[in-house]
């Protein structure tokens, strides 16, 4: 599924400690946690950031009655990455779902 909305290769081992790498290997990490419809948690970097070095990014789905909401939360991110991380989850991740499936997204 993430291929049909990065319109890349991706890797996805989708279970509590897999690991993936998507975006042509820009993105890679591995999933802390996975609760099926509640919770993601990952340990997600760009593959720019210093060797070893990896943002803590959880994801919390909320139903909202015929809606979800997400709360995405990302600890560890570089200061000086902060901008980049959050216009990329928003372009690659958030408006590419919307694009590709229909699914509405606000970031706030």
């Amino acid at each position: 599924m993430v291929q049909a909305f990065t319109h890349l290769a991706a890797f996805v081992d989708g279970c509590s400690g897999g690991k993936f790498r998507i975006l042509e290997g820009n993105v890679h990490g591995q999933f802390a946690e996975l609760i099926p419809e509640k919770k993601i948690v990952m340990r997600w970097r760009f593959s720019s950031w210093p060797a070893g070095h990896a943002a803590t990014v959880t994801l919390n789905f909320l139903s909202q009655g015929s809606e979800t909401e997400l709360i995405l939360e990302a600890k560890g991110v570089p200061s000086n990455e902060e901008e980049r991380m959050k216009e990329g989850w928003q372009r690659y991740y958030f408006d590419a779902i919307k694009q590709t499936f229909g699914y509405g997204a606000r970031l706030c």
